[in-house]
């Protein structure tokens, strides 16, 4: 039996194939495809959506010790969803983004060691 080709056949055409075959050959064609329907290799299953997690900003304040007024004062930074009048969230892809923007500068004041301040560069 030769190999299948992959090129797609319109439903007028298989029409006229399957018109095509002698009656005596019928059943042999059908036990044929069966045969083929069996053996073929089963396509892989799409993969199931995942919906990306989005943070609230107080689960933002807690992960970066920080208080929940910064995370609102920069929701347009890190692009924040509205999902309603009171309620926003962050994707996680989002706020990793914003961290990878930012660095850690020491400050100096006076000659005395400052804690470290968050200084973030200006995506382009």
């Amino acid at each position: 039996m030769p190999e299948h080709t992959d090129h797609r056949l319109t439903p007028d055409e298989i029409a006229r194939c399957v018109e095509a075959i002698p009656l005596d050959r019928v059943a042999p064609a059908i036990a044929a495809l069966a045969a083929r329907l069996l053996t073929a290799p089963k396509p892989e299953p799409e993969p199931e959506p995942t919906l990306e997690r989005h943070l609230s900003p107080e689960e933002i304040a807690d992960r970066l010790g920080t208080q929940r007024e910064w995370v609102y004062s920069r929701a347009e930074q890190l692009g924040a969803v509205k999902l309603g009048r009171r309620t926003m969230r962050v994707p996680e892809s989002n706020l990793m983004e914003y961290l990878k923007s930012c660095r850690v500068a020491e400050l100096h004041e006076q000659g005395h060691e400052a804690s470290p301040k968050i200084k973030c560069l200006p995506s382009d």
